[in-house]
C-alpha cells in the first residue's frame, strides 16, 4: 500500500492528491492520511509519500523505523529550500526538516531538473525522478474552458510575489484586468477575482484572455514549477511569462509571448494584440499536452514497478 500524507491545499493537490488518486484508477492501492496516522498503517505500508519533509524530532529514529517495516519514503519536493532574503515566510520555512528529508529519503520526485541538481548537491546518491505538475482534465474545474466576451489580463499569482512584481514593475493600469484583492491596488488591476481553492480556481482563467507570470530573476524562481504555463495552455489562455527557466524551454515564441526585464514587461502589456494573443494561446494549447496527468503518470508510475 502507497500512504500519502498531507494535509490539503494547493500543492499538495498538484503534488499528491491528483497524481495518485490516478494511480488508484490504474489499480494501485493508495491511503491518503496524515504523518500522525502512521503507526495504524505500519505492517502494511510499503511506500510512504510525503510533500516538502517529514516533521519529526529524531530523523534518524524515524528512518530506522521505516527500515524496520520495509517502507520505502518518497519525498515530493517541489520548493527550492532557501527563500529569497526578502520573502515574508523566509523565517518560518522549515530548511532543516527539508534537507533532513533530502537525507533519509529512498527516492525523490521534483518537478524540474534545475531543482533535481539543487537536491543532488545535498544527497549524490539518492535517486530523482523529475514529474512535472500536470493538470486532469477529466476534473470538472478543468473541462469547461469557455472565455467571457472582451479581452482581459491576468495576474494568477498567490501571496508572496511581490519581488517579482516589483522588480519587473508591472502596472496593469488603462487595462481591463484581474487580480486577487490583494495585489489589486498594487498592480492598478481593475478588478479582483472572486475567492477561489484548489478545486475551483482554473474558474477563474474563463474571465481572462492573457495570464502574466513575472518572476525575479533567482535561483530559488529558477527552481520554480512552470505551473502557470501548464494551467494557461490547458485554458487556452496566452500567457506572458518571464524568458526564464521554469518557464523555458517550454515556452517559446511561437506559443508565448517571453520578457526578459522591466522595459521588456512595460512594453509588451502597452502593445498587445488580442489577435496575436488568441493565436498564441491555440499553440499553447497544443504544446501542453504533454503535461496531461496521464502522460505524467505513466512516467511515475514505473517509480512504483521497481
Amino acid at each position: 500500500m502507497i500512504f500519502v500524507a498531507g494535509k490539503q491545499g494547493g500543492v499538495y493537490y498538484h503534488r499528491l492528491q491528483v497524481p495518485y488518486e490516478d494511480l488508484m484508477l490504474r489499480g494501485y492501492m493508495v491511503k491518503f492520511g496524515q504523518i500522525d496516522e502512521l503507526d495504524k498503517y505500519k505492517g502494511s505500508i510499503t511506500h510512504l509519500v510525503i510533500n516538502r519533509g517529514v516533521s519529526t524530532k529524531n530523523h534518524r529514529a524515524f528512518r530506522g523505523m521505516l527500515n524496520k517495516y520495509g517502507i520505502k519514503l518518497i519525498l515530493d519536493l517541489d520548493d527550492f529550500w532557501v527563500l529569497p532574503r526578502h520573502h515574508a515566510n523566509r523565517n518560518a520555512f522549515k530548511t532543516s526538516e527539508i534537507l533532513w528529508s533530502i537525507k533519509i529519503a529512498d527516492e525523490i520526485h521534483t518537478t524540474n531538473a534545475v531543482l533535481a541538481e539543487q537536491i543532488q548537491k545535498e544527497n549524490p546518491y539518492v535517486p530523482i525522478w523529475v514529474l512535472p505538475n500536470a493538470i486532469d482534465t477529466r476534473r470538472g474545474q478543468w473541462s469547461d474552458i469557455e472565455k467571457v466576451e472582451g479581452f482581459n489580463v491576468g495576474y494568477m499569482g498567490a501571496l508572496h510575489h511581490e519581488d517579482d512584481l516589483t522588480y519587473n514593475r508591472i502596472n496593469l493600469a488603462g487595462l481591463s484586468s484581474y487580480t486577487i484583492e490583494h495585489y489589486k491596488d498594487a498592480l492598478s488591476a481593475s478588478n479582483a477575482f472572486e475567492r477561489a481553492d484548489h478545486t475551483t480556481y482554473a474558474k477563474l482563467y474563463k474571465q481572462i484572455h492573457v495570464s502574466i507570470a513575472p518572476l525575479a530573476p533567482s535561483t530559488f524562481n529558477r527552481c520554480k514549477s512552470n505551473l502557470k504555463a501548464i494551467e494557461a495552455g490547458f485554458t487556452k489562455t496566452c500567457i506572458i511569462a518571464q524568458d526564464m527557466h521554469p518557464y523555458t524551454p517550454f515556452l517559446n515564441e511561437n506559443n508565448s509571448i517571453l520578457c526578459k526585464g522591466p522595459a521588456h514587461w512595460e512594453e509588451e502589456l502597452k502593445n498587445l494584440d488580442p489577435a496575436r494573443c488568441a493565436a498564441l494561446a491555440e499553440q499553447l494549447h497544443k504544446d501542453v499536452q504533454f503535461y496531461s496527468i496521464q502522460n505524467i503518470n505513466d512516467t511515475r508510475q514505473q517509480c512504483f514497478a521497481q
